[in-house]
């Protein structure tokens, strides 16, 4: 029986996990549209860092995630937004929501996402942001990146 998304994070909700990190999901951390397996402390980009390969999979607190060797360099680089300042505070191990629903017996792959806690108490989800955008001609490339809270990234858009 498929369940809304509403009743999906009340059910998590109501477990209040306590994770690795010592913070308690609660009403102010269901924001993102990701099923989240676990927490990382975010000490652990260090040992995503230098992989030889720019995308790989390996197992982690028991299951398959895809790891973006740039992406998590980016972030063990620097972990605030270079706009606003939110720091990030941890990692999560999640899949999109579309792929969570997907029936048990596909296999699904998860990826990591960093996140940090803005003033009002809400987790903000920190992004890879490209500082000449794709469609200004920029590469893709450690040296066109930067770290950026989701508010923060889409108000910038595709501007230089």
């Amino acid at each position: 029986m498929a369940h809304s998304r509403r009743e999906y994070w009340k059910n998590i909700n109501d477990k209040k996990q306590r994770d690795k990190t010592g913070i308690e999901w609660n009403e102010t951390h269901k924001k993102h549209v990701y099923d989240r397996h676990s927490i990382l402390p975010i000490s652990y980009l260090s040992k995503l860092i230098g992989l030889t390969k720019p995308m790989t999979l390996c197992t982690i607190n028991g299951v398959l995630v895809k790891i973006s060797s740039s992406r998590h360099e980016v972030f063990n680089q620097r972990q605030s937004c270079v706009t606003c300042g939110v720091h990030g505070m941890y990692l999560a191990i999640e899949r999109s929501w579309r792929s969570a629903k997907m029936p048990k017996h596909v296999e699904q792959t998860y990826h990591i996402n960093m996140y940090g806690i803005n003033n009002q108490g809400n987790e903000v989800l920190m992004t890879k942001d490209h500082i000449i955008p794709k469609s200004k001609g920029g590469r893709n490339h450690i040296d066109n990146y930067v770290t950026m809270c989701t508010k923060c990234n889409t108000k910038k858009g595709n501007k230089l």
